[in-house]
């Protein structure tokens, strides 16, 4: 394929009026025609809630790219508004961060990025792979424990990153705590009588200024980190994707994240390994003070609670008990119960030689 070249990413006015939608195949054909960007065939992709995306083909290369476009509101519930100026930060991200990761000595990569186009909201990066890591869970070949410490540790690289030297990496259009999760975690807690339990915890992660000292992925979820299975190298290449929502903040709200989500993914899978593998990597390289450990803890029960609400994972007595646990544990963070916290399995490596910070 052609590389295409890459428009300056930095729109004159970012809330600007954007052009004509591009929603439909037709529509990213003429487009990409219109830009001389070469291609075979052009696929729609299905994952993904909030940008419109293909896979692009070109037969005289032997790499394929995924191109999106992004919209003033999400792909799969249009009525539901996101900020337009979200992929102007994605393409800085993927300009800016390799070369300030490159030393670390992690081998977690950014995709390439090959063309932005801020007027028409396009933004096209290298294919990375098929297959995200919540979808690779159950491959047997898979050393879930070997990809946690890797991921952990290039997270921790990431946030040691000073915000001073990353200025145009901090998308802060949306609140942590008007999170989708944490909007909805009171009334989802309310049916099992625990909503007074849910403001608190809102109330202890979000009622203070945040301490934005470190670089932020902003949506650090499994699904959003690709696992090339058939890499060539001895371990499988992985890749994290969907940068829109990078920001400064405090590293906690990204490790209780995709630590909340790794748990439930373990435990309704039955497979473990990634989320003590992650801890630990990153605790091998950045640690964690008391304070933001236990704040870590209840960030991560928070997602675990409400998802486990949503009958997504398994059956509900299951489910239930998942509620419970979580539950228990927020609460064990209002009390500042660090002993316990400590002495949980769960959480005694986010305690492991804290610190001062």
């Amino acid at each position: 394929m052609t590389s295409a070249s890459v428009v300056d990413p930095a729109p004159t006015n970012t809330n600007c009026t954007q052009m004509s939608e591009i929603t439909e195949t037709s529509q990213m054909e003429d487009y990409l025609q219109g830009q001389g960007i070469a291609f075979t065939t052009l696929v729609s992709l299905n994952g993904g809630g909030s940008n419109y995306a293909w896979r692009l083909v070109d037969d005289t290369s032997t790499s394929s790219s995924v191109i999106k476009h992004a919209t003033g509101h999400l792909k799969i519930l249009p009525h539901v508004t996101l900020p337009i100026e979200r992929q102007y930060y994605e393409a800085q991200a993927l300009q800016t961060l390799p070369g300030l990761l490159a030393h670390t000595g992690t081998s977690v990569h950014l995709p390439r990025l090959l063309h932005h186009d801020p007027n028409a909201h396009v933004i096209q990066i290298a294919d990375v792979g098929p297959c995200n890591l919540s979808e690779a869970f159950r491959d047997p070949n898979l050393d879930l424990q070997s990809i946690g410490v890797r991921i952990g540790s290039w997270l921790a690289s990431l946030h040691a990153i000073p915000t001073s030297a990353t200025p145009t990496l901090n998308n802060d259009s949306v609140e942590l705590a008007t999170q989708h999760c944490m909007m909805h975690l009171p009334r989802a807690l309310k049916r099992y009588g625990h909503e007074n339990t849910a403001l608190a915890v809102l109330k202890l992660l979000y009622s203070r200024p945040e301490r934005k000292t470190s670089q932020c992925h902003g949506d650090f979820l499994p699904s959003n980190i690709v696992v090339d299975l058939k890499s060539e190298n001895s371990e499988p290449l992985l890749s994290v994707i969907d940068w829109e929502w990078v920001r400064h903040g405090n590293a906690l709200y990204d490790i209780g994240l995709f630590a909340g989500e790794v748990w439930l993914l373990e435990r309704f899978r039955r497979q473990e390994g990634l989320l003590r593998g992650f801890l630990g990597g990153y605790m091998e390289r950045r640690t964690l003070g008391e304070e933001d450990a236990l704040l870590t803890a209840a960030r991560m029960a928070a997602h675990v609670a409400y998802w486990a609400t949503t009958d997504r994972w398994g059956g509900k007595d299951d489910c239930d008990a998942v509620v419970e646990w979580a539950v228990e544990v927020l609460r064990r963070s209002l009390d500042r119960d660090v002993w316990w916290l400590k002495n949980c399995e769960t959480f005694k490596l986010l305690f492991q030689n804290p610190s001062p910070v």
